[in-house]
């Protein structure tokens, strides 16, 4: 038989603790009473890693679909335990944390993703579901599903944790096409996602997309740069200074016009926007305001061109 674990690595009731038990419930939303197919787990410890409670294959590994964000991200792993088949559901990870894709066989202790608070959630913890059979079910009444704590009894022989998963190699990741519209955690040390690996490229650091020591300093200094609190995490007022794009090269200390690679106009950021600001004699931040909308007008006024604010091959040109 393959080793059964926890799913988080640590001792049961001292590492980490349950803070709603299976079964029959008043569900803290809706406030309705129903049943709790699984156990929800909650640690102190940030960033909190989620692992595979046996080996098994992954056949789902994704966000919800469900209106109310049903369980965020999550995923559903399949195992042969004992000669009999599993499958095993763990919710509400935070996003971008994902590190698992279907099809993929997983050992028990490898890394699923981090402990969030995604979808229809009233805080950080872990719900996971332990059903008897190939697919994944549901049921309002609990048939079908295990109480977690009690199938852990029976194949650990008592309620103690499986020896922690060995040291893994961070998985690393590359900088995304654009900038993430939105934070969906705060990101601070110790953190792994693509946010993170978009602050390294903007910032001109090695980009993995892990949040560690020469990331940190340099956030450190970009909110020093910007008059924000320097403390190291990367809230939404942090993120919304965050450039759009990767700095320009510069040359005698001006901005190289950069490629237009889409037009410019009213509520645009990034190094293109920086340079028309730069040309226009305007203030420098790489946000197309009003004042940088209004100077765009009277340029085009001045030069014969269409008047309307925004930038394209012509305008461009000309500048």
């Amino acid at each position: 038989m393959s080793q059964i674990q926890w799913p988080i690595d640590g001792k049961y009731g001292k590492d980490f603790k349950t803070t709603s038990s299976f079964g029959w419930r008043t569900h803290p939303i809706t406030k309705n009473r129903k049943h709790h197919n699984g156990e929800d787990l909650w640690s102190s410890r940030e960033p909190c890693y989620i692992e595979a409670m046996a080996d098994g294959v992954v056949l789902k590994a994704r966000k919800s679909t469900h209106p109310t964000g049903g369980f965020g991200y999550y995923v559903i792993l399949q195992h042969k335990i004992a000669g009999e088949y599993y499958t095993s559901l763990y919710a509400h990870m935070r996003a971008g944390s994902l590190q698992v894709k279907p099809g993929q066989k997983v050992k028990a202790g490898d890394v699923l993703g981090k402990m969030g608070t995604t979808g229809h959630s009233t805080g950080k913890h872990l719900h996971w579901e332990i059903w008897k059979g190939k697919k994944h079910g549901w049921t309002s009444n609990g048939k079908g599903f295990m109480d977690p704590v009690e199938f852990m009894k029976k194949f650990n022989g008592k309620e103690s944790a499986a020896p922690a998963a060995a040291p893994k190699k961070p998985t690393t990741f590359a900088a995304p096409k654009k900038k993430p519209e939105k934070l969906s955690e705060y990101l601070n040390k110790g953190d792994r996602n693509v946010e993170t690996a978009w602050l390294q490229y903007v910032l001109g650091l090695k980009v993995d997309g892990i949040f560690g020591s020469a990331t940190d300093k340099a956030v450190r200094q970009f909110q020093k740069k910007w008059g924000l609190k320097a403390d190291g995490i990367v809230g939404p007022l942090t993120w919304r200074k965050v450039p759009d794009s990767k700095p320009a090269p510069t040359h005698d200390g001006k901005i190289v016009k950069p490629a237009l690679t889409a037009w410019i106009k009213k509520g645009s950021r990034g190094e293109d926007v920086r340079y028309v600001q730069q040309q226009l004699g305007l203030k420098v931040d790489g946000i197309f305001g009003p004042a940088t909308d209004r100077a765009v007008r009277d340029f085009q006024r001045k030069n014969r061109l269409k008047v309307d604010g925004i930038i394209g091959p012509v305008t461009y040109k000309k500048l």
